[in-house]
């Protein structure tokens, strides 16, 4: 008769796990490159980049002092979302406009909003 023993302790393999990830996604306004003069009536392109390992949901703008929207850019869960956005300034001569973006990730957590005053 043959008795198989199996010793009482026994390495186990363990793998690590990939660090969860916890932030949304990093955006740039460029340009402008930094708050900057216009001038009233001519048409300003502004440029947004979202960027997220993740995979980019959407990207969100929102603007203060003028009457203008936008309404969210898909991400499609590209790493990289890159657009331009041309900003109407006909009729908004004297006026501060606060141009602000932030990015959600595919897995819900929002980024840093990112700002330029014109």
């Amino acid at each position: 008769m043959v008795l198989l023993l199996g010793c009482d302790e026994r390495e186990r393999l363990t793998f690590e796990t990939d660090p969860e990830d916890t932030l949304g996604p990093t955006s740039r306004i460029d340009p402008p490159s930094r708050d900057t003069t216009l001038t009233a009536g001519d048409p300003f392109g502004i440029g947004v980049r979202a960027v997220d390992t993740s995979g980019v949901d959407s990207v969100f703008i929102a603007i203060d002092g003028a009457d203008l929207s936008f309404p969210p850019i898909e991400g499609n869960a590209a790493d990289t979302v890159a657009f331009s956005i041309t900003l109407p300034t006909s009729g908004l001569g004297g006026r501060t406009i606060t141009f602000r973006v932030f990015g959600k990730d595919v897995n819900g957590h929002i980024g840093p909003t990112v700002a330029r005053r014109l």
